[in-house]
Parts: C-alpha cells; structure tokens; sequence
C-alpha cells in the first residue's frame, strides 16, 4: 500500500523536490519492512518487472485486459470497441 500511496502522490507533482523526498521514503520503507523487495520496487519505477535480460513478460492480453475494463467501468464490449476505434488507445 506504501508504494502505491507513493506513485499516487508523484503522478500529483512535478516538483523534483517532492518526487526525491518521496521516493526516498518510499525506499526507506522497503528497506526496513522488506530488503528482498528494494530491487523489484526499483524496476517497478523504472517502469519494469526486472532486467531486461530476464525478459519477464506481463502475461496480461488485450482480450483479458479489454474484458476487464469493461466489468470495472461498465461498458459494454461493443462500446469500448467504437471507444477504441475512434480514439485509438484505450488510456484515453
């Protein structure tokens, strides 16, 4: 919950000085409650799940993901496919 607490409050800032003081104290945290996790939480911000010699994919396909955004916002299939088809990117 400390990690994700932290990625909401620096996706909320453009202040370096916020994400530096954050980002120490989120690593300050992993550290003391779990030094065997101070490593993936550093790919975890680099936006990775490891090395990239590891090649460790996610495992998450468009046809689970696009079933899962429709039971989490309501939608219908068929309306996030005229969704995707006009704006291209379902981030959008």
């Amino acid at each position: 919950a400390h990690i994700a607490e932290c990625f909401t409050l620096l996706e909320a800032t453009t202040s370096r000085l916020v994400i530096v003081g954050a980002l120490t104290n989120m690593f300050h945290s992993v550290l003391a409650l779990d030094p065997s996790a101070l490593l993936p939480t550093f790919y975890l911000c680099i936006n990775r799940l490891g090395p990239d010699w590891q090649d460790l994919p996610l495992g998450v396909g468009g046809s689970l993901l696009s079933t899962t955004i429709c039971e989490a916002t309501g939608r219908s299939p068929k309306d996030l496919r005229a969704q995707y088809a006009t704006l291209g990117d379902l981030g959008d």
